[in-house]
Protein backbone atom coordinates (compact mmCIF):
# COMPACT_ATOMS: atom_id res chain seq x y z
CA UNK A 1 0.00 0.00 0.00
CA UNK A 2 2.60 2.17 0.74
CA UNK A 3 4.35 1.74 -2.96
CA UNK A 4 0.57 1.96 -4.62
CA UNK A 5 0.64 5.36 -2.74
CA UNK A 6 3.63 6.67 -3.93
CA UNK A 7 2.94 5.41 -7.72
CA UNK A 8 -0.13 7.23 -7.53
CA UNK A 9 -0.50 10.28 -9.72
CA UNK A 10 -0.81 13.51 -7.83
CA UNK A 11 -3.76 14.51 -9.73
CA UNK A 12 -5.92 11.49 -8.18
CA UNK A 13 -5.52 13.11 -4.71
CA UNK A 14 -8.59 11.25 -2.85
CA UNK A 15 -6.52 7.27 -4.12
CA UNK A 16 -3.72 8.94 -2.56
CA UNK A 17 -4.87 9.75 0.89
CA UNK A 18 -7.56 6.64 0.69
CA UNK A 19 -4.17 4.38 -0.07
CA UNK A 20 -2.40 6.05 2.31
CA UNK A 21 -4.98 5.30 5.04
CA UNK A 22 -5.06 1.76 4.41
CA UNK A 23 -1.53 1.54 4.64
CA UNK A 24 -1.45 3.49 7.96
CA UNK A 25 -4.35 1.16 8.89
CA UNK A 26 -1.87 -1.96 8.48
CA UNK A 27 0.81 -0.57 10.09
CA UNK A 28 -0.96 0.41 13.17
CA UNK A 29 -2.19 -3.46 13.13
CA UNK A 30 1.09 -4.56 12.32
CA UNK A 31 2.07 -2.66 15.38
CA UNK A 32 4.21 -0.07 13.81
CA UNK A 33 2.52 2.95 15.31
CA UNK A 34 4.76 5.71 14.71
CA UNK A 35 4.84 5.17 10.62
CA UNK A 36 0.99 5.29 11.09
CA UNK A 37 1.19 8.01 12.74
CA UNK A 38 4.02 9.76 10.32
CA UNK A 39 1.79 8.99 7.43
CA UNK A 40 -1.49 10.26 8.72
CA UNK A 41 0.53 13.87 9.70
CA UNK A 42 1.95 13.66 6.10
CA UNK A 43 -1.55 13.38 4.36
CA UNK A 44 -3.27 15.35 7.00
CA UNK A 45 -1.51 18.85 6.17
CA UNK A 46 -2.22 17.98 2.57
CA UNK A 47 -5.89 17.41 2.72
CA UNK A 48 -9.20 20.08 2.41
CA UNK A 49 -11.40 20.62 5.22
CA UNK A 50 -14.39 18.07 4.35
CA UNK A 51 -15.24 14.31 4.56
CA UNK A 52 -12.09 13.17 3.81
CA UNK A 53 -10.37 15.09 6.23
CA UNK A 54 -12.69 13.96 8.70
CA UNK A 55 -11.51 10.21 7.88
CA UNK A 56 -8.13 11.13 8.50
CA UNK A 57 -8.16 13.06 11.91
CA UNK A 58 -10.50 10.08 12.95
CA UNK A 59 -7.89 7.52 11.94
CA UNK A 60 -4.91 9.71 13.47
CA UNK A 61 -7.10 9.92 16.92
CA UNK A 62 -7.23 6.28 16.49
CA UNK A 63 -3.17 6.01 16.26
CA UNK A 64 -3.02 8.53 19.61
CA UNK A 65 -4.52 6.77 21.85
CA UNK A 66 -2.75 3.53 21.21
CA UNK A 67 0.43 5.83 21.02
CA UNK A 68 0.17 8.65 23.15
CA UNK A 69 -2.90 10.78 24.30
CA UNK A 70 -6.50 10.09 24.79
CA UNK A 71 -6.70 13.82 25.31
CA UNK A 72 -5.56 14.32 22.02
CA UNK A 73 -7.57 11.44 20.45
CA UNK A 74 -11.02 12.92 21.67
CA UNK A 75 -9.87 16.36 20.18
CA UNK A 76 -9.01 15.18 16.33
CA UNK A 77 -12.91 12.78 17.28
CA UNK A 78 -14.25 15.99 17.94
CA UNK A 79 -12.32 17.46 15.18
CA UNK A 80 -13.55 14.84 12.47
CA UNK A 81 -16.93 15.41 13.77
CA UNK A 82 -17.24 18.80 12.70
CA UNK A 83 -15.92 18.27 9.09
CA UNK A 84 -18.24 14.59 8.50
CA UNK A 85 -20.85 15.61 6.13
CA UNK A 86 -22.98 13.60 5.19
CA UNK A 87 -21.03 9.92 5.57
CA UNK A 88 -23.40 8.50 8.00
CA UNK A 89 -20.85 5.33 8.51
CA UNK A 90 -17.86 7.66 9.20
CA UNK A 91 -20.12 9.62 11.59
CA UNK A 92 -20.93 6.34 13.27
CA UNK A 93 -16.77 5.21 13.53
CA UNK A 94 -16.29 8.63 15.40
CA UNK A 95 -18.99 8.38 17.58
CA UNK A 96 -17.82 5.38 18.58
CA UNK A 97 -14.31 6.81 19.17
CA UNK A 98 -15.75 9.86 21.32
CA UNK A 99 -17.43 7.02 23.46
CA UNK A 100 -14.23 5.26 24.13
CA UNK A 101 -12.35 8.37 24.34
CA UNK A 102 -15.25 9.73 27.17
CA UNK A 103 -14.93 6.14 28.83
CA UNK A 104 -11.11 6.30 29.22
CA UNK A 105 -11.57 9.98 30.35
CA UNK A 106 -13.82 8.95 33.37
CA UNK A 107 -17.48 10.09 32.07
CA UNK A 108 -19.37 6.66 31.18
CA UNK A 109 -22.40 8.82 31.04
CA UNK A 110 -21.12 10.39 28.03
CA UNK A 111 -19.16 6.70 26.59
CA UNK A 112 -23.54 5.81 26.45
CA UNK A 113 -24.49 8.57 24.80
CA UNK A 114 -22.36 8.74 22.14
CA UNK A 115 -22.35 4.64 21.98
CA UNK A 116 -26.53 5.11 21.57
CA UNK A 117 -25.85 7.97 19.12
CA UNK A 118 -23.96 5.78 17.16
CA UNK A 119 -26.49 2.83 17.20
CA UNK A 120 -29.07 5.23 16.11
CA UNK A 121 -27.41 5.87 12.96
CA UNK A 122 -26.35 2.62 12.46
CA UNK A 123 -29.57 0.78 12.26
CA UNK A 124 -30.47 1.51 8.99
CA UNK A 125 -26.89 1.07 7.44
CA UNK A 126 -26.76 -2.20 6.63
CA UNK A 127 -23.50 -2.48 7.77
CA UNK A 128 -22.97 -5.51 9.83
CA UNK A 129 -19.42 -5.14 11.34
CA UNK A 130 -20.30 -1.35 12.22
CA UNK A 131 -23.55 -2.19 14.03
CA UNK A 132 -22.30 -5.49 15.98
CA UNK A 133 -19.80 -3.32 17.18
CA UNK A 134 -22.05 -0.18 18.15
CA UNK A 135 -24.15 -2.78 19.74
CA UNK A 136 -21.05 -3.66 21.63
CA UNK A 137 -20.16 -0.46 22.47
CA UNK A 138 -23.69 0.24 24.22
CA UNK A 139 -23.67 -3.04 25.69
CA UNK A 140 -20.24 -2.15 27.57
CA UNK A 141 -21.30 1.18 28.60
CA UNK A 142 -24.54 -0.12 29.62
CA UNK A 143 -23.10 -2.67 31.71
CA UNK A 144 -20.47 -0.09 33.52
CA UNK A 145 -23.13 2.11 34.57
CA UNK A 146 -24.38 -0.61 36.48
CA UNK A 147 -27.34 -1.93 34.51
CA UNK A 148 -25.70 -5.30 33.94
CA UNK A 149 -25.18 -7.77 31.10
CA UNK A 150 -27.32 -6.78 28.04
CA UNK A 151 -27.29 -10.48 26.80
CA UNK A 152 -30.08 -9.66 24.35
CA UNK A 153 -27.65 -7.18 22.79
CA UNK A 154 -24.32 -8.72 22.70
CA UNK A 155 -26.04 -12.23 21.44
CA UNK A 156 -27.17 -9.92 18.26
CA UNK A 157 -23.79 -8.43 18.73
CA UNK A 158 -21.86 -11.65 18.19
CA UNK A 159 -24.54 -13.33 15.25
CA UNK A 160 -23.52 -9.92 13.46
CA UNK A 161 -19.60 -10.10 14.16
CA UNK A 162 -19.52 -13.82 12.66
CA UNK A 163 -21.79 -12.87 9.58
CA UNK A 164 -19.41 -10.12 8.12
CA UNK A 165 -16.91 -12.04 7.36
CA UNK A 166 -13.03 -12.86 8.46
CA UNK A 167 -11.17 -10.65 10.04
CA UNK A 168 -9.11 -9.66 7.53
CA UNK A 169 -11.44 -8.11 5.39
CA UNK A 170 -11.94 -5.47 7.78
CA UNK A 171 -10.55 -2.07 8.54
CA UNK A 172 -10.09 -2.44 12.08
CA UNK A 173 -8.33 -4.81 14.12
CA UNK A 174 -10.23 -6.99 17.58
CA UNK A 175 -9.65 -4.38 19.83
CA UNK A 176 -13.21 -3.37 19.58
CA UNK A 177 -14.67 -6.04 18.50
CA UNK A 178 -17.82 -7.65 20.13
CA UNK A 179 -16.08 -10.81 21.38
CA UNK A 180 -13.46 -8.88 23.16
CA UNK A 181 -16.19 -6.64 24.96
CA UNK A 182 -18.08 -10.04 25.78
CA UNK A 183 -14.79 -11.51 27.15
CA UNK A 184 -13.95 -8.12 29.71
CA UNK A 185 -17.72 -8.31 30.74
CA UNK A 186 -17.85 -11.79 31.52
CA UNK A 187 -14.93 -11.58 33.44
CA UNK A 188 -15.73 -8.71 35.54
CA UNK A 189 -18.85 -10.62 36.07
CA UNK A 190 -16.77 -13.31 37.93
CA UNK A 191 -17.38 -15.86 35.21
CA UNK A 192 -13.54 -16.66 34.70
CA UNK A 193 -13.78 -20.06 32.98
CA UNK A 194 -16.34 -18.49 30.03
CA UNK A 195 -13.83 -15.56 29.80
CA UNK A 196 -11.03 -17.52 29.44
CA UNK A 197 -12.78 -19.08 26.54
CA UNK A 198 -13.63 -16.32 24.71
CA UNK A 199 -9.76 -14.25 24.96
CA UNK A 200 -8.62 -18.29 24.30
CA UNK A 201 -9.64 -17.82 20.85
CA UNK A 202 -9.30 -14.08 20.13
CA UNK A 203 -5.12 -14.60 21.32
CA UNK A 204 -5.43 -17.93 18.40
CA UNK A 205 -6.93 -15.35 15.82
CA UNK A 206 -4.34 -12.64 16.51
CA UNK A 207 -1.49 -14.73 15.79
CA UNK A 208 -3.01 -16.28 13.07
CA UNK A 209 -3.51 -13.17 11.55
CA UNK A 210 -0.25 -11.34 12.65
CA UNK A 211 -2.23 -8.17 14.56
CA UNK A 212 0.48 -7.14 17.09
CA UNK A 213 -1.52 -3.73 17.49
CA UNK A 214 -3.76 -5.52 19.56
CA UNK A 215 -1.97 -8.32 21.27
CA UNK A 216 -1.04 -5.81 24.21
CA UNK A 217 -4.81 -5.44 25.00
CA UNK A 218 -5.61 -8.70 25.03
CA UNK A 219 -2.28 -10.19 26.89
CA UNK A 220 -3.67 -7.23 29.91
CA UNK A 221 -7.06 -8.86 30.19
CA UNK A 222 -5.26 -12.18 30.23
CA UNK A 223 -2.92 -11.44 32.99
CA UNK A 224 -5.93 -9.82 35.19
CA UNK A 225 -7.52 -12.59 34.58
CA UNK A 226 -5.33 -15.66 35.66
CA UNK A 227 -4.24 -13.49 38.73
CA UNK A 228 -8.10 -13.79 40.02
CA UNK A 229 -7.53 -17.14 38.90
CA UNK A 230 -4.71 -17.35 41.11
CA UNK A 231 -2.37 -18.63 38.54
CA UNK A 232 0.28 -16.05 39.00
CA UNK A 233 3.46 -17.19 37.46
CA UNK A 234 1.07 -17.66 34.25
CA UNK A 235 -0.58 -14.05 34.93
CA UNK A 236 3.27 -12.58 35.16
CA UNK A 237 4.16 -14.11 31.50
CA UNK A 238 1.52 -12.42 30.18
CA UNK A 239 2.01 -9.31 31.68
CA UNK A 240 5.98 -9.44 30.70
CA UNK A 241 4.76 -10.01 27.30
CA UNK A 242 2.19 -7.59 26.88
CA UNK A 243 4.66 -4.99 27.71
CA UNK A 244 7.26 -6.21 25.78
CA UNK A 245 4.66 -6.12 22.43
CA UNK A 246 3.37 -2.61 23.41
CA UNK A 247 6.95 -1.57 23.94
CA UNK A 248 7.68 -2.44 20.42
CA UNK A 249 4.47 -1.30 18.96
CA UNK A 250 5.14 1.95 20.73
CA UNK A 251 1.50 2.23 22.30
CA UNK A 252 2.08 4.31 25.71
CA UNK A 253 -0.88 3.91 26.72
CA UNK A 254 -0.99 0.16 26.97
CA UNK A 255 2.12 -0.14 28.74
CA UNK A 256 0.61 2.24 31.66
CA UNK A 257 -2.10 -1.03 31.73
CA UNK A 258 0.76 -3.89 31.74
CA UNK A 259 2.92 -2.06 34.24
CA UNK A 260 -0.19 -2.09 36.27
CA UNK A 261 -0.65 -5.88 35.57
CA UNK A 262 3.25 -6.53 36.31
CA UNK A 263 2.89 -4.85 39.75
CA UNK A 264 -0.30 -6.05 40.76
CA UNK A 265 1.15 -10.39 40.39
CA UNK A 266 4.01 -8.22 42.80
CA UNK A 267 2.74 -7.08 45.20
CA UNK A 268 0.52 -10.25 45.77
CA UNK A 269 3.79 -12.13 45.69
CA UNK A 270 4.85 -9.62 48.35
CA UNK A 271 7.50 -8.23 46.70
CA UNK A 272 7.19 -4.64 47.29
CA UNK A 273 9.80 -2.97 46.02
CA UNK A 274 9.39 -3.93 42.36
CA UNK A 275 5.32 -3.54 42.66
CA UNK A 276 5.85 -0.11 44.18
CA UNK A 277 8.10 0.71 40.91
CA UNK A 278 6.02 -0.92 38.47
CA UNK A 279 2.45 0.74 40.01
CA UNK A 280 4.04 4.33 39.96
CA UNK A 281 5.28 4.38 36.66
CA UNK A 282 1.91 2.88 35.20
CA UNK A 283 0.26 6.09 37.14
CA UNK A 284 3.07 8.30 35.96
CA UNK A 285 2.10 7.08 32.57
CA UNK A 286 -1.49 7.00 32.76
CA UNK A 287 -2.03 10.35 33.90
CA UNK A 288 0.64 11.81 31.13
CA UNK A 289 -1.75 10.06 28.10
CA UNK A 290 -4.85 10.59 29.68
CA UNK A 291 -5.69 7.76 30.77
CA UNK A 292 -8.16 7.74 34.20
CA UNK A 293 -9.01 4.10 34.28
CA UNK A 294 -5.22 2.93 33.89
CA UNK A 295 -3.98 5.55 36.43
CA UNK A 296 -6.81 4.34 39.15
CA UNK A 297 -5.71 0.89 38.42
CA UNK A 298 -2.00 1.61 39.54
CA UNK A 299 -3.44 3.71 43.00
CA UNK A 300 -5.59 0.72 43.07
CA UNK A 301 -2.35 -1.29 43.61
CA UNK A 302 -0.60 0.87 45.43
CA UNK A 303 -3.42 0.89 48.15
CA UNK A 304 -3.63 -2.90 47.87
CA UNK A 305 0.10 -3.00 48.92
CA UNK A 306 0.13 -0.96 52.22
CA UNK A 307 -2.54 -3.09 52.96
CA UNK A 308 -0.67 -6.30 52.26
CA UNK A 309 2.23 -4.25 54.33
CA UNK A 310 -0.43 -3.31 57.38
CA UNK A 311 -0.61 0.18 56.65
CA UNK A 312 -4.06 1.13 56.57
CA UNK A 313 -3.73 4.52 56.62
CA UNK A 314 -1.33 4.31 53.58
CA UNK A 315 -4.05 2.11 51.47
CA UNK A 316 -6.54 4.29 51.99
CA UNK A 317 -4.48 7.61 51.09
CA UNK A 318 -4.48 5.87 47.83
CA UNK A 319 -8.03 3.78 47.66
CA UNK A 320 -9.81 7.33 49.10
CA UNK A 321 -9.43 8.97 45.76
CA UNK A 322 -10.32 6.43 43.60
CA UNK A 323 -13.73 5.83 45.38
CA UNK A 324 -14.67 9.44 45.27
CA UNK A 325 -13.91 9.79 41.76
CA UNK A 326 -15.43 6.51 39.69
CA UNK A 327 -18.74 7.79 42.08
CA UNK A 328 -18.16 10.85 40.16
CA UNK A 329 -17.86 8.64 36.80
CA UNK A 330 -20.77 6.94 37.65
CA UNK A 331 -19.69 3.56 37.17
CA UNK A 332 -21.85 1.40 38.72
CA UNK A 333 -21.04 -1.93 38.21
CA UNK A 334 -18.80 -3.99 41.20
CA UNK A 335 -16.97 -6.17 38.93
CA UNK A 336 -14.64 -2.98 38.28
CA UNK A 337 -14.66 -1.33 41.64
CA UNK A 338 -12.32 -4.45 42.83
CA UNK A 339 -10.65 -2.08 45.36
CA UNK A 340 -13.70 -1.87 47.10
CA UNK A 341 -12.87 -4.62 49.18
CA UNK A 342 -8.95 -3.31 50.22
CA UNK A 343 -10.77 0.46 50.89
CA UNK A 344 -13.23 -0.89 53.45
CA UNK A 345 -10.86 -3.17 55.44
CA UNK A 346 -8.39 0.14 55.36
CA UNK A 347 -10.58 1.83 56.60
CA UNK A 348 -12.27 -0.12 59.12
CA UNK A 349 -8.97 -0.36 60.59
CA UNK A 350 -8.55 3.75 61.14
CA UNK A 351 -11.70 4.13 62.71
CA UNK A 352 -13.68 5.36 59.56
CA UNK A 353 -16.98 3.23 60.64
CA UNK A 354 -19.25 5.25 59.73
CA UNK A 355 -17.83 5.67 55.45
CA UNK A 356 -16.97 1.74 55.62
CA UNK A 357 -21.04 0.91 56.42
CA UNK A 358 -21.34 2.58 53.06
CA UNK A 359 -19.02 1.15 50.69
CA UNK A 360 -20.80 -2.19 52.71
CA UNK A 361 -24.36 -1.05 51.82
CA UNK A 362 -23.50 -0.33 48.11
CA UNK A 363 -21.50 -3.19 47.21
CA UNK A 364 -23.57 -5.55 48.71
CA UNK A 365 -26.79 -3.84 47.15
CA UNK A 366 -25.45 -4.17 43.24
CA UNK A 367 -24.00 -7.56 44.10
CA UNK A 368 -27.17 -8.90 45.44
CA UNK A 369 -28.88 -6.81 42.43
CA UNK A 370 -26.94 -8.07 39.89
CA UNK A 371 -25.69 -11.42 41.44
CA UNK A 372 -22.30 -10.72 41.69
CA UNK A 373 -20.30 -13.49 43.50
CA UNK A 374 -17.15 -11.43 44.67
CA UNK A 375 -19.10 -8.50 45.16
CA UNK A 376 -21.86 -10.57 47.77
CA UNK A 377 -18.77 -12.40 49.29
CA UNK A 378 -16.11 -9.33 49.84
CA UNK A 379 -19.41 -7.08 51.34
CA UNK A 380 -20.12 -10.02 53.43
CA UNK A 381 -16.20 -10.04 54.59
CA UNK A 382 -16.65 -6.49 55.25
CA UNK A 383 -19.44 -6.76 57.15
CA UNK A 384 -17.80 -9.26 59.32
CA UNK A 385 -14.97 -7.01 59.70
CA UNK A 386 -17.24 -4.77 60.75
CA UNK A 387 -19.23 -6.05 63.63
CA UNK A 388 -16.25 -7.36 64.67
CA UNK A 389 -14.50 -4.21 65.30
CA UNK A 390 -17.72 -3.27 67.25
CA UNK A 391 -17.51 -5.94 69.10
CA UNK A 392 -20.71 -8.06 67.97
CA UNK A 393 -18.48 -11.01 67.35
CA UNK A 394 -21.59 -13.17 66.58
CA UNK A 395 -22.98 -11.20 64.07
CA UNK A 396 -19.62 -10.84 62.56
CA UNK A 397 -19.63 -15.15 62.58
CA UNK A 398 -22.69 -15.08 60.61
CA UNK A 399 -21.64 -12.38 58.50
CA UNK A 400 -18.59 -14.07 57.43
CA UNK A 401 -19.82 -17.71 57.01
CA UNK A 402 -22.37 -15.85 54.58
CA UNK A 403 -18.89 -14.60 52.79
CA UNK A 404 -17.89 -18.34 52.56
CA UNK A 405 -21.06 -19.53 51.85
CA UNK A 406 -20.30 -17.56 48.54
CA UNK A 407 -17.05 -18.21 48.18
CA UNK A 408 -18.03 -21.39 46.62
CA UNK A 409 -19.22 -19.55 43.36
CA UNK A 410 -16.24 -17.72 43.02
CA UNK A 411 -13.14 -19.30 41.92
CA UNK A 412 -10.80 -16.61 43.64
CA UNK A 413 -8.88 -18.46 45.89
CA UNK A 414 -6.61 -15.34 47.34
CA UNK A 415 -10.08 -13.81 47.94
CA UNK A 416 -11.11 -17.12 49.97
CA UNK A 417 -7.74 -16.70 51.73
CA UNK A 418 -8.44 -13.20 52.91
CA UNK A 419 -12.17 -14.28 54.31
CA UNK A 420 -10.69 -17.39 56.16
CA UNK A 421 -7.95 -15.28 57.43
CA UNK A 422 -11.08 -12.29 58.96
CA UNK A 423 -13.14 -15.87 60.04
CA UNK A 424 -10.06 -17.18 62.34
CA UNK A 425 -9.23 -14.15 63.81
CA UNK A 426 -12.93 -13.86 64.63
CA UNK A 427 -12.91 -17.56 66.06
CA UNK A 428 -9.94 -17.02 68.10
CA UNK A 429 -11.21 -13.67 69.95
CA UNK A 430 -14.32 -15.69 70.20
CA UNK A 431 -12.61 -18.43 72.17
CA UNK A 432 -13.08 -20.97 69.85
CA UNK A 433 -9.24 -22.00 69.14
CA UNK A 434 -9.26 -25.23 67.58
CA UNK A 435 -11.96 -23.64 65.15
CA UNK A 436 -9.72 -20.91 64.47
CA UNK A 437 -6.83 -22.62 64.44
CA UNK A 438 -8.22 -24.83 61.86
CA UNK A 439 -9.35 -22.09 59.56
CA UNK A 440 -6.45 -19.90 59.96
CA UNK A 441 -4.41 -23.37 58.61
CA UNK A 442 -6.26 -23.07 55.94
CA UNK A 443 -5.96 -19.78 54.98
CA UNK A 444 -2.07 -20.42 55.63
CA UNK A 445 -2.03 -23.35 53.12
CA UNK A 446 -3.86 -21.03 50.43
CA UNK A 447 -1.31 -18.43 50.94
CA UNK A 448 1.26 -20.22 50.31
CA UNK A 449 0.20 -21.75 47.77
CA UNK A 450 0.27 -18.82 45.99
CA UNK A 451 3.08 -17.48 47.13
CA UNK A 452 1.23 -14.53 48.98
CA UNK A 453 3.86 -13.67 51.64
CA UNK A 454 2.99 -10.89 53.10
CA UNK A 455 -0.25 -12.51 54.15
CA UNK A 456 1.06 -15.52 54.83
CA UNK A 457 2.92 -13.45 57.58
CA UNK A 458 -0.48 -12.13 58.60
CA UNK A 459 -1.69 -15.55 58.98
CA UNK A 460 1.06 -16.93 61.23
CA UNK A 461 1.02 -14.16 63.42
CA UNK A 462 -2.77 -14.94 64.13
CA UNK A 463 -1.87 -18.52 64.51
CA UNK A 464 0.73 -17.10 67.11
CA UNK A 465 -1.68 -15.70 69.06
CA UNK A 466 -3.58 -18.87 69.89
CA UNK A 467 -0.74 -20.40 71.11
CA UNK A 468 -0.55 -24.32 71.77
CA UNK A 469 1.09 -26.69 68.88
CA UNK A 470 2.28 -24.88 65.88
CA UNK A 471 0.17 -24.74 62.63
CA UNK A 472 1.17 -26.96 59.80
CA UNK A 473 4.99 -27.71 61.49
CA UNK A 474 7.00 -29.36 58.89
CA UNK A 475 4.11 -30.04 56.68
CA UNK A 476 4.83 -28.92 53.30
CA UNK A 477 2.31 -28.21 50.40
CA UNK A 478 2.02 -29.48 47.75
CA UNK A 479 4.26 -27.48 45.55
CA UNK A 480 6.50 -27.60 48.56
CA UNK A 481 6.91 -30.91 48.26
CA UNK A 482 7.56 -31.27 44.46
CA UNK A 483 10.26 -28.49 45.06
CA UNK A 484 11.97 -30.39 47.76
CA UNK A 485 12.12 -33.54 45.94
CA UNK A 486 13.87 -32.23 42.80
CA UNK A 487 16.14 -30.10 44.74
CA UNK A 488 16.97 -32.93 46.56
CA UNK A 489 17.60 -34.57 43.37
CA UNK A 490 20.50 -31.82 42.47
CA UNK A 491 18.43 -29.89 40.28
CA UNK A 492 19.34 -26.01 40.29
CA UNK A 493 16.68 -23.26 41.16
CA UNK A 494 16.17 -22.44 37.42
CA UNK A 495 15.79 -25.94 36.36
CA UNK A 496 12.97 -26.71 39.22
CA UNK A 497 11.34 -23.27 37.63
CA UNK A 498 11.32 -24.98 34.11
CA UNK A 499 9.99 -28.85 35.29
CA UNK A 500 6.93 -27.13 37.26
CA UNK A 501 6.43 -24.66 35.37
CA UNK A 502 6.94 -21.40 37.76
CA UNK A 503 9.06 -18.83 37.86
CA UNK A 504 12.79 -18.39 39.72
CA UNK A 505 11.44 -15.84 42.13
CA UNK A 506 8.60 -18.34 43.40
CA UNK A 507 11.10 -21.34 43.72
CA UNK A 508 13.55 -19.38 45.76
CA UNK A 509 10.77 -18.17 48.05
CA UNK A 510 9.52 -21.71 48.68
CA UNK A 511 12.58 -23.35 49.28
CA UNK A 512 12.87 -20.76 51.98
CA UNK A 513 10.13 -21.51 53.80
CA UNK A 514 10.79 -25.36 53.17
CA UNK A 515 14.49 -24.81 55.27
CA UNK A 516 12.31 -22.93 57.82
CA UNK A 517 9.43 -25.32 57.95
CA UNK A 518 11.85 -28.13 58.27
CA UNK A 519 14.65 -26.72 59.86
CA UNK A 520 17.72 -27.07 57.58
CA UNK A 521 19.69 -24.43 56.02
CA UNK A 522 21.44 -25.88 53.16
CA UNK A 523 20.71 -27.67 49.76
CA UNK A 524 22.77 -30.78 51.18
CA UNK A 525 20.78 -30.64 54.42
CA UNK A 526 17.65 -30.91 52.86
CA UNK A 527 18.51 -33.94 50.78
CA UNK A 528 19.97 -36.05 53.55
CA UNK A 529 16.81 -34.73 55.44
CA UNK A 530 14.59 -36.27 52.67
CA UNK A 531 16.81 -39.56 52.15
CA UNK A 532 16.71 -40.50 56.15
Amino acid sequence: MERARTLTPEDKGTDVVRRGMQAADHHLAAGNTARARELLELLLAQTPHGPQRARLLHRLGEVRYHQDSWVSAQQLFEGALAETGPDTELRVEIELGLAFARHVTGDESGAAAHAHAALKLVERLGNEDLLSRALAHVSLYEFLLGRGIRRDLMQRASTLDAAAGPPWLRRRADLFSAPVMWASMLMWADDLPGARDVFDDLYARMHELGDEGSLPFLLINFSELERRAGNWDQAAKYAAEGSRVAELADQSTMVSATLFCQAGVEAHLGLVDAARANAEAGLTLARRTGNMPVALMNLSVLGFLELSLRNPAGAHSHLGPIAERLASAGVGEPGVLRFLSDEIEALIAVGELETATSLIDQLEHRGLALDRPWARAVAARGRGILLAATGNLTGAHTALERALHEHERLAEPFELGRTLLVTGNVQRRNQQKRAARDTLESSLRIFDRLGARLWSDQARSELHRIGGRSAASGALTGTEQRIADLVSEGRTNHEVAEVLCLSDKTVAWNLSKIYRKLGVRSRTELAVRRHV
